[in-house]
């Protein structure tokens, strides 16, 4: 393992893959051609029904740290899915040393060779910094479209990092959708600085796929859903149901259902009393901040 500010670097991954022959290849070799490459990639195979398990295996049977797992897919809410495989693969590493652990979507072309080591060394520099992703762009009739609406501190799920001690501090990934943004706060909760790194850029190769599922009226009420099991207050969800009502009267009202029959039928919340306070708080801070412009 290539040693970073003399330091023996040891970090792991786990990627969950359904369907995704057309794109876990170029996932795969962004991996490989890592500066530092990780002890252990434990990959998922979600019950593909295309080439995607032959395709992992090819490079599994080359290259002896990445691991192939294979289940049968449990249709699961859109999120949850994330969680259970993510657990899967902890399983699987619980005899590995490792000090830092990602997450990587199996639909992500990393620009950079230095993509791990360049978060790595950043952490190694600033001991308060426990959780760090790089920035997805899509490529759109020839031109490249960057996310730029991200905040600095909100990381992206496609690309997360954390240290060891900032992941066992939020307990891990929950099995709702959204889940990227509750542990954002999760970490903020405990002390811990967050940060997306802009000049760490990744290709979505299947961002038109996540496009059509973002805009259904099935992902706002999952949306509202995730907001109650967050802890969120119901300013910020009414004011959130503004850009809803903007795209139809069905997302709105599927948003607002889903945030309200939560709330009614108390569904179980992923945050305490203090992480809720913690939570609402920083809310209302971005309330007075938009409200204020």
């Amino acid at each position: 393992m290539r040693n970073t500010q003399n330091r023996i670097i040891k970090y792991v991954i786990i990627t969950s893959a359904y369907n995704e022959e057309k794109n876990i290849e170029e996932t795969i070799k962004s991996v490989i051609k890592q500066t530092i490459r990780p002890v252990r990639w434990v990959i998922v195979n979600d019950g593909s029904t295309d080439n995607t398990r032959q395709i992992i295996e090819v490079y599994a049977d080359e290259h002896k740290f990445i691991k192939l797992i294979n289940k049968e897919n449990e249709n699961l809410e859109f999120g949850a899915h994330v969680s259970v495989n993510f657990n899967i693969g902890l399983k699987e590493i619980e005899t590995v040393e490792w000090d830092y652990i990602a997450q990587l979507d199996a639909d992500i072309s990393i620009d950079r060779s230095d993509f791990y080591e360049f978060q790595i060394n950043e952490m190694l520099n600033n001991p308060k910094l426990g959780n760090t992703s790089g920035i997805t762009y899509v490529i759109s009739d020839g031109i490249k479209k960057i996310n730029t609406n991200r905040p600095h501190w909100r990381t992206g799920g496609a690309t997360k990092l954390y240290t060891r001690n900032c992941f066992e501090d939020i307990g891990g990934i929950k099995p709702i959708f959204a889940w990227d943004g509750l542990d954002v706060y999760k970490a903020r909760y405990n002390g811990w600085e967050t940060k997306t790194f802009f000049e760490l850029e990744v290709n979505h190769l299947a961002a038109s796929r996540m496009t059509n599922r973002h805009q259904s009226t099935g992902k706002a009420f999952l949306i509202g859903k995730s907001l109650y099991q967050r802890g969120y207050p119901v300013e910020f969800v009414l004011l959130k149901s503004l850009s809803f009502m903007r795209i139809s009267n069905k997302h709105f009202n599927q948003f607002i259902k889903g945030y309200f029959d939560s709330r009614k039928r108390k569904i179980y919340q992923y945050v305490n009393k203090d992480e809720k306070r913690f939570i609402r708080k920083f809310q209302y801070y971005r309330l007075a901040k938009k409200t204020s412009r």
